[in-house]
């Protein structure tokens, strides 16, 4: 009898066990389906070429920044390169759905079905939108209309380098966002203030203290906001500040010490005996040496992706050697 009410009562634990999952799938099977029927409603008349509140009071856009890396420096372009993610906040009552708050996560295609600001950087040269292994966009909807449209990508923009100190000097580089406000297929497109105002959140900028450059220091930034004033319009810009002090170490180990050991090795002429003809051949290998450190710091400036640490010690091997030449030239003028 007991071994009968033990299998009796396994078999209603399973039987319970199957219904509670078949409850869940329903369930989410459910929730799925109103989800679905939740975003279809939503689209169904909706126009993407309406801001929302069109008409009304200015749409408030608020933004920030996460640096990813800072990937290059050229001097010779006057630009720089950089990887961030750029979020945006803004809320569109067209698209609230709920009085919770419930939060939708969806692909970024999404972002292709309603309206987006029309956001770009006054300062750019060249960018592009990562893809691997999807596009990188991410559009978050609430249940009250407030959306999260963040991306990732690459940009190269404009810095105007004063190099009259270099390489003592300091730069100031700049992310400049705004409201287009170019021709685009015969139309203007762009938002002013009375339409559209873009603000900095509370915490603008992250992600600054871990970036890492190649011979620059990032000793600090900033972030303001002011308004452009074009043909077409008034327009809100949000500006970031980064200023960066160029690293001398390398500069002392590859450029400055190399000519004071250059320098030095030919005051060795004066104590070397005229007749000594070994020694005065070897002194003129300097001029060799010379020029092939002359050679190696342009291609190093040709290199905008070069490792400090790496050139540091190849300088510092350099340098060993010039020691080493200086202390065999010491030799022979003793010797004679």
């Amino acid at each position: 009898m007991s071994g009968q009410r033990r299998s009796h009562r396994a078999v209603l634990q399973h039987v319970a066990q199957t219904n509670m999952l078949v409850g869940e799938r329903s369930m989410v099977s459910d929730r799925l389906e109103n989800v679905t029927q939740t975003i279809s409603r939503l689209l169904e008349g909706y126009d993407i070429r309406l801001r929302p509140n069109f008409g009304g009071e200015p749409l408030f856009v608020g933004m920030d920044l996460t640096i990813a890396s800072f990937d290059a420096i050229s001097e010779v372009n006057m630009d720089y390169t950089i990887t961030l993610y750029l979020n945006q906040y803004w809320k569109d009552e067209r698209l609230a759905f709920s009085s919770d708050e419930e939060i939708l996560t969806l692909s970024g295609d999404f972002a292709e079905k309603i309206w987006v600001p029309d956001t770009f950087f006054a300062n750019d040269k060249n960018s592009f939108l990562h893809d691997v292994t999807e596009r990188n966009k991410l559009v978050r909807l609430n249940g009250d209309g407030s959306i999260t449209y963040g991306m990732r990508f690459t940009t190269t923009l404009a810095c105007m380098m004063d190099l009259h100190y270099y390489p003592l000097d300091s730069q100031n580089c700049t992310v400049e966002i705004e409201s287009s406000s170019v021709y685009k297929l015969n139309k203007l497109n762009g938002y002013t203030v009375m339409d559209v105002v873009m603000y900095w959140k509370s915490t603008p900028v992250r992600g600054v203290e871990e970036a890492e450059l190649p011979q620059f220091t990032i000793i600090g930034y900033e972030t303001n906001d002011r308004k452009e004033r074009l043909a077409t319009g008034i327009y809100q810009r949000l500006s970031l500040s980064f200023k960066l002090q160029r690293n001398i170490g390398y500069f002392v180990f590859q450029t400055y010490l190399p000519s004071i050991l250059i320098v030095m090795l030919s005051w060795v002429s004066f104590w070397i005996n005229h007749e000594a003809t070994s020694a005065r051949v070897a002194l003129g290998h300097l001029q060799k040496v010379n020029d092939f450190i002359n050679d190696n710091n342009e291609q190093e400036q040709k290199n905008e992706l070069g490792i400090e640490r790496r050139l540091l010690t190849m300088a510092m091997t350099k340098n060993l050697e010039m020691f080493d030449l200086l202390s065999t030239l010491s030799e022979i003028t003793l010797e004679n």
